[in-house]
């Protein structure tokens, strides 16, 4: 276990479009750069968003409903759609919702969420042998392989936490806002 760090429940970012929570080590920092800790659950978000990214599969989840809007489809697919969204229901000027609900198409909320997918290409895998995350990194000059995040416990109010070091003192992670 790290003796001695404090962490505390935050957003983090690579590059401020998409933001993961992350236990982040307090008052210490790598090259000027967050120092975040997953859970299991937050490390398979970030697996699905880094698979997404590399494979270009997005859906379209209707939050407003809780289902997925769309089949698997690309990044510019997804935001064609929910900005087609209330055109595909001018003529009758509502959205009728899975409980049975009217509701005018513009205030259905839509978003964009990586697809989950076993694809063959996908960059990283949470490998449940090894409890590790394994993520294929650009190392050095066009030269990728495999980098292996296993889990490491920490301790957060008294408590002990599973979590994996993904990218921690690697990547450029920054802070964003604090969760509550």
């Amino acid at each position: 276990m790290k003796e001695n760090r404090k962490y505390q429940l935050l957003n983090v970012t690579l590059d401020d479009s998409v933001y993961f929570s992350a236990y982040v080590v307090v008052d210490d920092e790598w090259n000027g750069f967050a120092l975040p800790y997953f859970t299991l659950e937050q490390g398979k978000c970030l697996c699905d968003y880094l698979n997404a990214v590399q494979n270009d599969e997005w859906e379209v989840v209707n939050l407003t409903d809780g289902i997925i809007a769309t089949p698997i489809v690309s990044k510019s697919e997804a935001y064609s759609f929910i900005q087609n969204f209330p055109n595909k229901f001018k003529e009758q000027g509502y959205y009728v919702t899975a409980s049975g609900e009217k509701i005018k198409p513009e205030n259905i909320k839509l978003e964009i969420h990586p697809a989950e997918s076993e694809h063959e290409k996908s960059k990283a895998v949470y490998d449940e042998a090894s409890d590790a995350f394994i993520i294929q990194e650009l190392l050095e000059e066009d030269e990728i392989e495999p980098v292996k995040y296993s889990v490491e416990d920490i301790s957060v109010a008294g408590k002990t936490i599973h979590v994996y070091p993904i990218g921690t003192g690697s990547w450029i992670w920054s802070v964003a806002t604090r969760l509550n």
